[in-house]
């Protein structure tokens, strides 16, 4: 038996539905199989204590009303952070002002392979300009 065939049957063999030979071939596997040990384990633990919390829980008076209030908030909050984010940097119309007015913050590593870089182009150009 694979995993996956494990895993659809597991449920199967905690609710009790599940035949004879089936049950010995998955109980087989579990025995050898760690990862789909603990699956049946974790899925025990949350059916026991489904079973154990059952009525205690009561479901809001109005669900849908809830969800509606959920997304509304977290709609409102996210136009609030896209609003506070265009406050602080103004949108420019021109490429070359956008540019110009960029916050250049190089490191010193980032600032050495560039004027290495110059400094290679500038002798290569040289190089070819005088042959």
């Amino acid at each position: 038996m694979n995993c996956e065939k494990c895993e659809e049957l597991i449920g199967e063999l905690l609710d009790g539905t599940l035949s004879g030979e089936d049950k010995s071939t998955l109980n087989m596997h579990l025995e050898q199989c760690l990862d789909c040990s603990d699956v049946r384990n974790d899925l025990q633990s949350i059916v026991s204590f489904c079973k154990t919390q059952r009525g205690q829980y009561s479901a809001p008076p109005n669900e849908r009303a809830l969800w509606l209030r959920i997304r509304n908030i977290i709609e409102a909050e996210s136009q609030s952070l896209a609003e506070a984010a265009g406050r602080t940097r103004p949108q420019s119309k021109h490429f070359w002002s956008d540019w110009m007015n960029r916050s250049w913050e190089l490191s010193i590593s980032q600032l050495g392979a560039s004027v290495a870089a110059i400094v290679l182009i500038a002798s290569l150009a040289t190089a070819v300009g005088l042959r």
